[in-house]
């Protein structure tokens, strides 16, 4: 037991000074991170951008201070008409003088809104510690009145009047100038007294400086504050965009057939919906065509399903080639195609006529496909006008598809148009 307890007061010194090592690291790593943030605040402070975003509160500030020494005058005239009858004269000449230029200032700064207020507010104020220090040389009764103005002007610029640091910094020392020489021509040989005053002069001079830094320091931190949500709102504007990007395209790959590039059953129904809305308006009337290719499946297996994409492929430009922008062109499925056409000229024959010649004229061999011995498609054609709304979708197709059975039947590489059966 005295032995632990012998070593344990052997290592309390190394302890101690571990731990006394360890308070002084942490004490300079905070040093270090105050520095290192103090000077951040000053970098961003001095930027053109922040002292811009800052103008308009200054002017606002400028504006408010202006009607604050105006109403800080009136109060005076009754504060020092009641402190000193015999003052009364000059106490108001002095405020109505501060009065006066503190409106013209006023009326400057109003009309002048882009220019800067430090002339203005920089010569009312300087009238504001000449006329206390005047009425306070010249009228010793109200000495403590004149000396509290100097004493609580440097803090209320601070609060009231926020304004650049070197302008801030200019004012003032022209301020402490203007108190000093006042405390020193009114203490009349009182060293004690002219210690005291000085003293309290030091604490408002202190007390307004820590203001501005303070009040500097929570305007960087609103600017700041403002910066990161201008710069979220840019993020979400950007990500919104290319959301709404994205969303485009994956709608366009969702009705786009991979393979030809043309639109897909999807995209059918979805056109037929509108197709019906647009005849039940405006009238009008629509060719639905199905096109199948002739003997598809011999490709296929002569050739294999590579040749048999690239024939799809083919046909897709063909038909492409011979459609209109207005005209609606799909892969139905497997080797179909269908066409969703608005008739103005012609019939319904005569477009499906067009696009098989289209699709012939390609000039593809297809042996396999006797006696053409070259690609050909056969077409299905159905007439949809107002009578045909109360069909649906799938009678429509239906009829079309009996019409390409027709075709097919008929010896291929033709348009069969479907008409009602003979009874």
């Amino acid at each position: 037991m005295h032995d632990s307890l012998a070593e344990v007061r052997s290592d309390a010194p190394q302890l101690m000074g571990a731990l006394l090592g360890a308070r002084d690291a942490v004490q300079r790593l905070d040093a270090t991170e105050g520095r290192a943030r103090w000077l951040a605040y000053v970098a961003i402070g001095s930027t053109m951008r922040f002292v811009a975003t800052q103008r308009r509160r200054r002017w606002q500030a400028a504006r408010h201070g202006m009607i604050t020494v105006i109403a800080a005058t009136a109060l005076d005239l009754v504060l020092l008409a009641s402190a000193s009858p015999e003052a009364a004269r000059a106490s108001v000449l002095v405020n109505l003088l501060i009065a006066m230029a503190a409106s013209l200032a006023y009326v400057f700064i109003v009309k002048h809104r882009r220019r800067s207020t430090v002339v203005p507010v920089f010569t009312v104020l300087t009238l504001v510690d000449v006329g206390a220090v005047w009425l306070g040389l010249n009228h010793g009764e109200l000495h403590t009145i004149s000396f509290g103005y100097l004493l609580l002007l440097p803090t209320i610029v601070a609060l009231v009047v926020p304004s650049l640091t070197r302008v801030h910094a200019s004012w003032l020392a022209a301020h402490i100038a203007f108190s000093v020489a006042y405390v020193a021509l009114s203490a009349g040989g009182a060293g004690f007294e002219m210690f005291n005053e000085l003293a309290l002069l030091g604490v408002a001079t202190a007390l307004s400086i820590y203001g501005h830094f303070a009040g500097l320091h929570a305007q960087i931190d609103s600017y700041l504050q403002i910066q990161r949500i201008n710069a979220l709102n840019r993020q979400s504007v950007r990500d919104h965009a290319r959301l709404t990007k994205l969303n485009m395209i994956l709608g366009e790959t969702a009705r786009t057939d991979e393979l030809t590039g043309l639109m897909n059953r999807l995209s059918l129904r979805l056109d037929l919906g509108m197709l019906r809305a647009r005849i039940a308006r405006h009238g009008g009337r629509f060719a639905l065509l199905l096109a199948d290719i002739d003997r598809f499946k011999a490709i296929n297996d002569l050739h294999g399903h590579v040749a048999g994409d690239s024939v799809l492929q083919a046909v897709a430009r063909g038909l492409s080639g011979s459609t209109r922008q207005e005209d609606g062109l799909y892969r139905y499925g497997g080797e179909e195609f269908a066409l969703l056409v608005p008739i103005t000229t012609g019939t319904a024959l005569d477009i499906a006529e067009r696009i098989r010649r289209a699709v012939e004229g390609l000039e593809l061999p297809h042996p396999a496909n006797p006696p053409h011995g070259r690609l050909t498609i056969s077409v299905g054609v159905v007439t949809v006008g107002a009578p045909d709304l109360a069909l649906q979708d799938g009678a429509w197709f239906k009829r079309a598809d009996e019409a390409l059975y027709r075709a097919k039947a008929a010896g291929r590489n033709r348009s069969v148009v479907w008409d009602t059966p003979k009874v």
